[in-house]
């Protein structure tokens, strides 16, 4: 491409033993970008109200147009040249070297990434018939390896302690990282036996949500000749008699972009071909092609529940059907109005998660037999407190979860009455990520970790009542220097909505500091506290402080407050993301000219809009693999399921508010944008790349040809990645190193501060 950067920013690479100083000095002088060249071709969208709407460039959605391939090839050499100052014209005097500069700091900013991050990580403990089992990362591997390990209750130091299981000693059991040269193969979907005999697991190449489902032996860790294709979001339960098999989903086969449809449970007898499996059931209707199941063998050997639903809205049909006869359905909830989450059941007597008639989430005992008429209340909904989970452990008792203010409160109760027995203590401003309990077992395992807490395991003893600390990562740098903290600010409408900051202690609020706010905003998915090395690098090497707002149109409280986010209603989360920004230049945390916004996926969206729609307030925009277009998203791959979300933009009432901030379509020809950096993966086959790939070319073509525009509008297309979960290690830290070389070109006066090569 031909491209050229006349005098605005320069770079300065000035070594001081024992720090490396790297920073841009913005001189706001006229910059002009050639952006790579591209060709509209205009197409009418006859599935909108107004099919008049055009499509600019519809063969971006083609992965394997030759068009598509040298679209993304220059806009990735444009984005690198630009990152390493090679070929952009900068006359300020003390800009000698950028390239070997540039190099130099990637070269060492990887390196202090990949120090922070080496730690040895475990996932939650699980039992699973005589063996224990957990995920573990040395620091710095690819993909997590699964380790294995006895079950033995007799290992205690004294009567009423727990098991004492040495980690160290345990045996890896599957090892992803050996499946691949470059680390681009991972775990999928993993279901064990009831028994512990066998496990199902699917693997996923370079970030794809497609996955083969494979068998092994756990006590030979024999790999069996048993491989299921074609599955996608894929469930997996085993019959109690592990030795038959197991059912499970899958869809028909697909392609990067082809819509998931008429997905199908089938039953799967080991040793034989899929070809032979045996169709439980199957959408072949209309009406049903949309559908996605859960399915979930109970306990006690006697049914299958087959949980429905037809997009992300926390709502579902319940059927039920007699293992001895799994395709005699009895539809005992068959209507999407509310979410019906079991957990366990005594005979025809179920226990349910639900918000029906409960925002924020109650637990009810339920007879299959009678149906919806028999639903009883077992833990009310609080006044308050959002009911997370709820799982059933050691025959009579079972393990609460709620989210008060955004952070955990976690309970024992009594299953029978749903009486509290007490609260289990836990950290102050932190959250649970993972919990293993089964009704049959007394072992339970929880992961709590907060913004300054590393992730640590606990186990809950039922003889003293007490959690005892199993694990907590050792990680490689000190956390004393950091803080956080929640703070409330009015949204647009008054709305009172919280967020987190975290900084280094002592940070000064004199409207300088360099700040990074993150936001999601939707689908009923909650930001809450958890640790990560990659926020205390940003904290840490660039002096920033770090915030997460929490939006409407997540599930911080309840569904009243995902709904007050979604459909009709998506504007309030632009607004509240607008409104953390200006609470944090207000009150002197940063300015607009040190300000970055990030985001991904539905979070993509949300810094998309917000570039559009208050371009003034931010520094830098970084939309990672966002839904961008919002005229036609439900018609790739999963996109369908989110119309619960955002609504269907073939019907007037919801066009008419898709159309209002689709980040493709509401494009400023006349105003300022902040820097801007577009992320998307080549393999992502949840929010296909063209979306992204549309927005830049628009972007680019309209905003970047304003005189006003002097900050870039770029893009980075990653391969062998696909939407973020799978992706390697390694792809991680690449994408980092270069978001922060970005924003070292674009963002006033930033500095990274580390090692000395």
């Amino acid at each position: 491409p031909h491209f050229c950067v006349n005098k605005n920013h320069h770079l300065t690479a000035e070594l001081h033993n024992p720090i490396y100083h790297f920073s841009t000095k913005s001189q706001h002088h006229k910059m002009k970008f050639h952006y790579p060249s591209i060709q509209a071709l205009p197409r009418k969208q006859p599935h909108l109200p107004n099919p008049d709407i055009l499509d600019k460039y519809p063969y971006l959605e083609e992965p394997s147009d030759e068009r598509t391939k040298k679209f993304v090839k220059e806009q990735n050499e444009l984005f690198q040249q630009y990152i390493h100052g090679e070929g952009f014209s900068d006359t300020t005097s003390n800009a000698t070297h950028p390239t070997k500069a540039s190099r130099q700091l990637h070269a060492a900013m990887k390196e202090e990434m990949e120090a922070m991050l080496d730690s040895e990580r475990i996932g939650t403990i699980s039992r699973k018939g005589n063996y224990m089992y957990f995920s573990r990362n040395s620091g710095l591997q690819n993909q997590d390896v699964y380790y294995q390990m006895k079950w033995n209750p007799d290992q205690k130091s004294s009567q009423n302690s727990l098991p004492k299981y040495d980690l160290k000693s345990a045996k890896v059991f599957f090892d992803p990282n050996k499946l691949s040269e470059d680390g681009t193969i991972s775990v999928g979907s993993m279901s064990f036996s009831r028994d512990g005999k066998y496990v199902a697991y699917g693997l996923k190449e370079k970030g794809s949500d497609w996955q083969t489902v494979h068998v092994m032996n756990c006590d030979t860790l024999e790999e069996y000749s048993d491989h299921i294709p074609h599955c996608k979001f894929t469930s997996i339960s085993w019959l109690n008699k592990s030795d038959d098999g197991f059912f499970y989903t899958r869809y028909p086969p697909g392609t990067l972009e082809s819509k998931n449809e008429y997905q199908k449970i089938y039953f799967h007898k080991l040793g034989d071909e899929w070809q032979k499996d045996e169709c439980i059931y199957n959408s072949t209707e209309e009406s049903e092609k949309d559908y996605m199941f859960d399915v979930t063998v109970t306990s006690d050997d006697q049914y299958l529940i087959i949980g429905v639903t037809d997009g992300c809205d926390p709502v579902n049909k319940v059927w039920v059907a007699p293992l001895n006869e799994p395709t005699k359905i009895t539809k005992v909830v068959d209507e999407f109005k509310s979410g019906y989450f079991y957990f366990t059941n005594d005979g025809s007597k179920f226990y349910f998660r639900t918000n029906a008639d409960a925002p924020r989430y109650k637990v009810i005992t339920m007879d299959i037999d009678q149906g919806l008429d028999s639903a009883k209340d077992l833990i009310p909904q609080h006044e308050q407190d959002v009911l997370e989970f709820a799982v059933a452990s050691n025959q009579n008792y079972m393990v609460v979860g709620f989210s008060h203010n955004v952070h955990c409160v976690l309970q024992l109760r009594e299953l029978a009455t749903g009486k509290l027995i007490r609260d289990v203590p836990t950290p102050k401003l932190s959250s649970i990520s993972t919990i293993s309990a089964r009704r049959e077992y007394s072992e339970v395992f929880y992961k709590v970790s907060s913004f300054t807490l590393p992730p640590s395991i606990f186990q809950y003893n039922f003889d003293t009542d007490e959690s005892e600390l199993v694990y907590q990562t050792n990680i490689p740098f000190s956390i004393d220097e950091f803080e956080s903290k929640q703070v409330w600010y009015k949204s647009k409408d008054g709305t009172e909505i919280p967020m987190f900051i975290v900084s280094k202690k002592g940070t000064q609020l004199n409207g300088n500091n360099h700040t990074l706010l993150y936001g999601y905003g939707g689908f009923n998915i909650s930001l809450e506290p958890g640790f990560s090395a990659l926020r205390l690098f940003w904290i840490s090497k660039f002096n920033g402080v770090y915030c997460i707002a929490n939006l409407r149109g997540g599930g911080e409280f309840g569904e009243t407050w995902h709904k007050a986010g979604s459909l009709l209603n998506k504007q309030n989360c632009f607004d509240d993301f607008a409104a953390a920004a200006e609470y944090l230049i207000d009150n002197k945390y940063t300015n607009p000219k040190r300000l970055i916004i990030e985001g991904g996926s539905n979070g993509g969206l949300l810094v998309g809009a917000s570039v559009n729609q208050r371009p003034e307030l931010f520094a830098l925009g970084l939309a990672h693999v966002g839904v961008m277009d919002m005229t036609k998203f439900h018609l790739f791959t999963i996109g369908h399921a989110w119309v619960s979300d955002y609504g269907d933009p073939s019907k007037p009432e919801s066009f008419e508010v898709l159309l209002s901030y689709s980040p493709l379509h509401n494009i400023q020809k006349d105003k300022r944008y902040p820097a801007v950096l577009g992320l998307t993966a080549e393999q992502d086959d949840r929010v296909v790349p063209s979306h992204t790939l549309k927005w830049m070319a628009e972007l680019q073509n309209i905003a970047g040809k304003n005189p006003q525009q002097t900050q870039p509008l770029m893009l980075r297309v990653d391969t062998s990645a696909g939407h973020g979960g799978g992706n390697a290690l390694k792809k991680k830290i690449e994408s980092e190193v270069d978001k922060y070389l970005y924003a070292l070109r674009v963002v006033d006066g930033l500095k990274y501060e580390g090692k000395e090569m």
